[in-house]
């Protein structure tokens, strides 16, 4: 539950969820898309294909949906690298800023994250991300 009394689901990306992936990443404001992935200038496929394959071994995406409709309205992932730090992102879409749901989708990934990855990895958070 958010802090307005509304509802989601929060689930693991599938590989059918490519196309609303895409979806919600074109709802981004230019601001937010720069805010999780350091650029305006993605390439919403490609980076939707990047979300959905992150696989078991190397991390976990989870995605938020809402209405009957089942539109994706967060995103949340952590994925190792080579080194064995960990990546972890979370992107929110716009008209659900400030509801708690990116502190519920991270709260979530470090529940389902392995204990070596939470030990390791360095949280940064840009100054300029809010609730």
């Amino acid at each position: 539950m958010l802090r307005d009394g509304s509802t989601v689901e929060v689930r693991r990306v599938s590989t059918t969820d490519e196309d609303a992936l895409v979806a919600f990443l074109d709802g981004l404001s230019s601001e937010s898309l720069h805010l999780r992935f350091f650029s305006a200038g993605i390439s919403l496929r490609a980076m939707a294909r990047r979300m959905i394959s992150i696989g078991d071994e190397h991390g976990v995406g989870l995605i938020a949906t809402t209405g009957a409709d089942g539109r994706i309205i967060a995103h949340s992932m952590f994925a190792l690298n080579s080194a064995g730090r960990a990546e972890v992102g979370c992107a929110v879409a716009d008209d659900h800023h400030a509801l708690g749901l990116a502190t519920l989708m991270l709260g979530q990934l470090a529940e389902m994250a392995p204990v070596a990855v939470s030990r390791s990895s360095r949280p940064w958070c840009s100054p300029r991300t809010t609730g």
